[in-house]
């Protein structure tokens, strides 16, 4: 009992002294954050984020997009509402918008935004309200449709 009060002591010292407090860092000036002017140089902004200004009962959408970095260092920007993904290279040149199509070459609609990569080479989306995920490549090509369930542990992204 004395060894393992005597290693949550140690434990809780050890945390405290080497915790740093990122609000100080920030306050201080230490954090910089510089605009690479190369980035996505000669992009039509309007034409590429048309849907920025889309609104719903005169609230901003803009404010939903987010943006998934690949291993390669591209980006991909979600669409809330609008069922497609943009795809920018690693210096931030506009590729092409992509949709997630199934092998028919149908879309699917009302997707959700990606969340995460899995293995290196497939994104998912976050749950819908069954609680179903989808999974596709980097180009939009569906690979599965994966749900939680409790009595099956293994249906994820990764097993394919």
């Amino acid at each position: 009992m004395k060894n393992l009060i005597l290693i949550f002591i140690f434990i809780t010292i050890t945390i405290n002294g080497s915790s740093q407090n990122l609000i100080d860092i920030y306050k201080k000036g230490t954090v910089q954050l510089v605009p690479d002017e190369e980035y996505g140089l000669g992009n039509n902004w309007d034409e590429v984020f048309e849907s920025y200004y889309d609104s719903i009962m005169g609230k901003s959408m803009a404010d939903r997009k987010s943006l998934i970095v690949l291993p390669d260092g591209s980006v991909t920007v979600n669409h809330p509402y609008r069922d497609f993904y943009s795809k920018f290279s690693p210096n931030g040149k506009f590729q092409k918008e992509f949709q997630i199509t199934r092998n028919n070459g149908s879309t699917f609609n009302k997707i959700k935004p990606i969340e995460g990569i899995v293995n290196g080479n497939t994104f998912f989306t976050g749950l819908d309200n069954m609680g179903n995920m989808l999974c596709f490549d980097f180009d939009g090509n569906y690979k599965k449709n994966t749900g939680i369930r409790l009595y099956d542990q293994t249906n994820d992204c990764s097993s394919q």
